[in-house]
């Protein structure tokens, strides 16, 4: 049976440079996973099917993410700077439909890695995270995650340093 993968980033929302990532990223997987299931976790689920002709659910429906979860092989997050404290980090928020930003995409390798499903990171940014509980935010995201890829040098440095030794690929982009 060909893999299911669920997709996770800032798309959906109209920012060319993020469908652009989605394109490529589709692209790579189906090229290394030849008939691969790809369903995306999108601001706007119709806008992301009418351009890149893919399922998707809406990235507040907690009750899709679940069920879509179930009869997934792989989690993949990424691309771009999602993993950052430009804006304030609440821990309470984590989980509940008031999670945004890093809290949001930190919660995903954690969901996955309770739902048993794994998760990697591809291509992205890391940083700033300035504040402590953003650090182990995504130190504990780092941790859920099998495979890490970064966009840049800064970002590796940080993955390697937060991931807490734990052994995996790490690859820059």
């Amino acid at each position: 049976m060909p893999p299911r993968i669920l997709i996770a980033g800032y798309y959906g929302y109209g920012n060319l440079g993020d469908e652009a990532i989605l394109e490529v990223m589709a692209r790579d997987l189906q090229r290394e996973m030849p008939g691969a299931s790809l369903t995306v976790i999108s601001g706007d689920p119709r806008s992301t099917q009418d351009q890149h002709g893919l399922p998707a659910i809406h990235r507040h429906d907690f009750r899709s993410l679940i069920e879509t979860l179930k009869d997934t092989d792989l989690m993949v997050i990424g691309g771009g700077g999602l993993f950052n404290d430009y804006w304030a980090v609440d821990l309470d928020r984590v989980f509940t439909s008031r999670q945004s930003g890093l809290e949001y995409y930190s919660s995903l390798p954690l969901l996955g890695q309770l739902s048993g499903v794994p998760s990697m990171l591809y291509g992205v940014g890391l940083g700033p995270l300035e504040n402590s509980s953003a650090r182990d935010l995504v130190a504990q995201a780092l941790k859920c995650c099998r495979v890490v890829t970064v966009r840049d040098s800064i970002s590796e440095s940080i993955a390697a340093w937060w991931s807490g030794g734990r052994p995996r690929p790490c690859l820059r982009n």
